[in-house]
């Protein structure tokens, strides 16, 4: 009887260390690796494009490669649409997500997100010819979104019956608003901000303001000693000005105010 209890206590032991080990502390394993692999989206400009050098440019972009020099190690972008900014997490292709990404109840059951380290807003942009100043107006005009984004989720889960024709990114839902497919486009006001320099021509006036959307990276769920590297070193970066220089450098916005000390689980 008293072999049997070991053995079972054996097992059970055995049982514990796996799941330890399954659940490795990323961020010693960063620290021991020397790479920090970062997601970010190349099609989601001032956040995340490539350059005219063939480079990634951008807000986030930046953002990781601060990171990674904080870290003091490699970085190595991983390039992700945006509507599968979360699902990289969970699989474990990436161990940090930069990507402009908008805190929803449904994310946060699948990943843990720091503190938001700058503001936006979301609306629905389009020409002010068109009578069009209510949620409900959308059930009349076709309006331009990005599957799995946060507008797009404001839009359905208030006005179910609006023409929303879902892209599977930003730069897809963008060119198919420019190009006339649709009346409308969703998105946040520094995404379009951007696309208002590329095409002066365009109109995209603000219609509808949705909500304030900040922006927060995330990590996979249990990592919480990175969680907490990362929210110290976003509270770091608005305090020594860095923030605020990429907020000018990229949106041509002072920093707006952000909520510090999203708290971890």
């Amino acid at each position: 009887m008293k072999k049997k209890l070991i053995k079972a206590l054996a097992v059970v032991i055995g049982i514990a260390g796996a799941a330890t080990n399954a659940l490795a502390d990323k961020l010693q394993d960063i620290l021991s690796n020397g790479v920090i692999r970062v997601a970010v989206s190349l099609d989601s400009p001032p956040f995340g494009s490539v350059g005219p050098d063939g480079k990634p440019t951008g807000f986030d972009i930046e953002m990781a490669e601060m990171v990674a020099k904080a870290l003091n190690v490699k970085l190595e972008t991983v390039g992700v649409p945006s509507a599968n900014r979360v699902a990289i997490l969970v699989t474990d292709k990436a161990d940090l997500v930069i990507s402009n990404l908008g805190i929803t109840p449904e994310r946060a059951k699948q990943v843990l997100y720091s503190a938001p380290y700058v503001n936006t807003v979301l609306g629905v942009f389009g020409s002010k010819s068109l009578p069009v100043s209510t949620l409900n107006d959308l059930s009349s005009y076709t309006v331009s979104a990005t599957r799995g984004a946060a507008a797009t989720q404001a839009i359905l889960s208030r006005n179910p019956s609006a023409q929303v024709k879902q892209f599977e990114s930003d730069s897809t839902s963008a060119t198919a608003f420019l190009s006339g497919q649709t009346d409308l486009l969703t998105s946040s006001t520094t995404t379009v901000a951007a696309l208002k320099k590329q095409n002066p021509n365009k109109e995209m006036e603000l219609l509808i303001a949705l909500r304030s959307s900040p922006a927060h990276m995330a990590v996979r769920m249990g990592e919480l000693n990175l969680l907490a590297w990362v929210n110290s070193f976003i509270y770091y970066s608005q305090l020594n000005g860095d923030l605020d220089r990429l907020s000018q450098t990229y949106l041509g916005l002072p920093l707006q105010p952000l909520q510090l000390g999203l708290p971890t689980r």
